[in-house]
């Protein structure tokens, strides 16, 4: 087999340097590495393309591997029961009603799938009771608290009130203050007056 070490390259190089010359090598080398880039692309489409095709064939695969037991167990089903044919019900011989009389098993089928009906109608009806409760009990919670929630702003409401009345108080306060004052300068100032006349 053909292989190149640092030896054939470099005889390689100078071989191309000689025949090509030193101005048109870099454009050379350029449509070489184009050339190259190209064939790489290819060949990893190309991989890409046989991953695909082999995906393909593991999922098909896989689906036989699923659905082949499937339809051998519907095959046996189908022979263990009886067939419906243009002249009626003919039975397999397989499977035998309780009652001798009877020349099939349906009413049997029909009666046994009423009574999981049944099982499964308690079944609901026990969950939906579950959900119920359970749904009233989140209720109540959100009652509760958007009663605390009310009462925090019922209580906030009044602390403000409070505040606000106490404010009120001291600015009543000090206009009391400020009346008295200016009624003493008043008095203080209309008995100046009187000295003076």
């Amino acid at each position: 087999m053909l292989s190149f070490g640092w030896p054939e390259m470099l005889i390689v190089a100078a071989a191309a340097l000689i025949i090509v010359g030193p101005r048109d090598l870099p454009k050379l080398l350029r449509n070489i590495g184009r050339v190259l880039g190209k064939v790489r692309r290819m060949g990893d489409e190309f991989k890409r393309e046989i991953n695909k095709v082999a995906a393909i064939d593991d999922i098909k695969e896989i689906k036989s591997s699923i659905t082949n037991p499937l339809e051998q167990t519907r095959s046996d089903i189908e022979s263990e029961f009886n067939k419906i044919t243009i002249d009626g019900v003919e039975p397999s011989g397989a499977i035998k009603p309780k009652d001798p009389n009877a020349n099939n098993v349906y009413a049997e089928i029909k009666a046994a799938s009423a009574k999981v009906g049944e099982t499964k109608t308690k079944a609901n009806r026990v969950n939906k009771e579950k959900s119920a409760r359970s749904s009233t009990s989140t209720t109540k919670k959100k009652t509760n608290s958007v009663a605390s929630a009310s009462a925090a702003q019922k209580s906030a409401k009044i602390a403000k009130n409070k505040t606000s009345k106490a404010k009120a108080a001291k600015l009543a306060k000090n206009e009391q203050a400020k009346n008295a004052q200016t009624k003493t300068t008043n008095n203080s100032n209309n008995s100046k007056t009187v000295r003076q006349k």
